[in-house]
């Protein structure tokens, strides 16, 4: 069972004439090699690829349904899509006096696209119910 293949990968298209010959190599691998550590940004894959070398493509609309406002708590899931509530001030009263209480999706409303006023009036009713 731990032989089978879960997933299949491939190389870019961009990439594939470029690619060595069928048997002349054993693998491919970046010129600078990758560091394993979360202290040093790695800025491409192990691909050469980055966001700026295959951006998404500007042409498909960003579309804001708006279903994240509905609730104000960001509450996680667990692998039977129930909410997993974390009382912050039943573990740590200290460190819940100090966080901020405004909804957790209120960071779009910066961006001149997503914002409208009635999304900004909801927004501090949830801010309010929230404090």
């Amino acid at each position: 069972m731990d032989d089978a293949k879960m997933y299949g990968t491939d190389n870019y298209e961009r990439l594939k004439p470029l690619m060595p010959k069928k048997g002349s190599t054993v693998g491919t691998t970046t010129i600078i090699p990758t560091v394993d550590t979360d202290e040093k940004l790695f800025f491409y894959d192990t691909q050469g690829e980055s966001l700026y070398t295959n951006p998404p493509d500007p042409n498909v609309p960003v579309v804001d349904h708006g279903l994240d406002e509905e609730k104000p708590w960001a509450f996680r899931k667990t692998n039977y899509n129930q909410d997993v509530i974390y009382n912050a001030y039943t573990r740590d009263a200290w460190s819940a006096i100090k966080e901020r209480t405004a909804p957790w999706w209120g960071l779009k409303l910066a961006a001149p696209a997503f914002y409208r006023d009635d999304k900004y009036a909801k927004f501090f009713e949830q801010w309010t119910l929230r404090v």
